[in-house]
């Protein structure tokens, strides 16, 4: 899986990303796929819940790298991921 996980760097990955914009670029990496909005919702549960997790300041990058790449791990496990 070389080059499809993201490696903990504080200098490149954004310190403050929302739950919202984590989702977001979890579907970018994936192209975009279309979801069902209460799949969307889910995500964006799960990505609160891992925000809410981050308690001390150095799990800020570390806690929403990990969170980024469960969303990217998540997002082909959908309903509506394509199987073909």
């Amino acid at each position: 899986m070389q080059g499809r996980v993201l490696k903990t760097d504080a200098k490149t990955y954004p310190v403050h990303e929302s739950a919202s914009a984590a989702v977001a670029s979890a579907l970018r990496y994936w192209g975009e796929p279309a979801l069902s909005a209460q799949t969307r919702r889910n995500l964006l549960a799960f990505s609160r819940r891992a925000q809410r997790a981050i308690t001390a300041d150095w799990e800020q990058v570390t806690y929403r790298i990990l969170r980024q790449n469960a969303l990217r791990a998540l997002i082909p496990t959908t309903p509506e991921w394509p199987t073909c």
